[in-house]
């Protein structure tokens, strides 16, 4: 059923995807191509950890180890044979990894829900700090002040996001955090705290140097330094005053409300780049930043999702 509905929302967002862009942008087949490989680059980051997630856990239920979703990289026969397994009913009762879900009224443990959200930190800062390195060294040479600018600005909070991520990989309970939780969100309050001040600090020269024609990236830095308010506030009262369990949840749909918006407008920003740019390169490096800039909403959105109030284990 989820790759079902997964097939007829894939095929809606692209279709209204393609539609959008040309009204916004005109019905030229560049338009069209751009949008179609931003539609599907952008549903399939957003899919890729809950679908990899429903994977494993279907090839569990047959009593079949994770691994074995890398038989879909054998040519024909191992799709074909992946497809059958997810197909396949569930072992009747208990198997060595666990409780039959159609019989026990166990839900999804507190600690693996915290092992998904260190993982999806992990890997989304990893692509995040290989990108910033990119930029350094594009950086390097004729605007030496910059380089620094980013290394501080950018790449020291993403790399406390990916230590945040290790840390909570550790901790085993949500309500009652240990050192390990808490030197996670020490790590995501600071880091938060920082692109909160710099998007700040931006807005001067926003201020200043005001123009219609980019209003749009106006608009997305203003969505942006909203979400970095809402994850250094949630961050925050996690760490000192958890008992206000309707606060956090306020704050938690506030970031998962901005995320969404930052989303929104990061594929339309990308869909308007590539409609006035035709060199091969600098396609390649909007495709590598949308990826990466796609990824970050997807990440905190999975993070507040995590703490939500509410969502315990039985």
């Amino acid at each position: 059923m989820f790759g079902l509905f997964n097939t007829i929302f894939a095929f809606a967002w692209i279709f209204s995807a393609k539609h959008v862009a040309a009204f916004c942008f005109g019905v030229d087949d560049d338009a069209l191509t751009h949008t179609t490989i931003v539609a599907n680059v952008s549903y399939s980051l957003a899919v890729m950890l809950p679908g990899l997630a429903v994977a494993v856990r279907r090839l569990h239920d047959v009593g079949k180890s994770g691994w074995m979703f890398l038989v879909a990289l054998i040519p024909i026969v191992g799709g074909i044979w992946l497809l059958v397994l997810m197909l396949t009913d569930g072992e009747w009762g208990e198997n060595r990894y666990g409780s039959d879900p159609k019989l026990s009224p166990e839900t999804f443990s507190e600690s693996a829900r915290l092992k998904s959200a260190g993982v999806v930190l992990i890997v989304a800062f990893t692509v995040m700090i290989f990108h910033n390195i990119y930029m350094m060294t594009i950086l390097t040479g004729n605007q030496g002040f910059s380089t620094y600018y980013y290394f501080f600005a950018v790449l020291v909070p993403n790399l406390m996001l990916l230590a945040a991520g290790i840390f909570l990989l550790k901790e085993k309970t949500i309500n009652e955090m240990h050192i390990q939780g808490k030197i996670a969100f020490i790590l995501l309050l600071t880091a938060f705290s920082i692109s909160f001040i710099l998007s700040v600090i931006n807005w001067k020269n926003r201020i200043l140097n005001f123009d219609w024609s980019t209003v749009v990236y106006d608009v997305a830095s203003i969505i942006n330094t909203l979400c970095c308010l809402s994850l250094v506030l949630f961050a925050g009262f996690i760490l000192f005053s958890r008992q206000n369990k309707k606060l956090i949840r306020n704050l938690a749909v506030l970031v998962i409300i901005f995320a969404g918006i930052n989303m929104f407008l990061h594929i339309y920003i990308t869909l308007k780049l590539l409609h006035y740019i035709y060199w091969v390169r600098e396609v390649q490096g909007i495709y590598i930043r949308f990826v990466c800039f796609h990824l970050l909403p997807i990440t905190y959105i999975v993070l507040v999702g995590t703490f939500l109030p509410g969502k315990r284990s039985n």
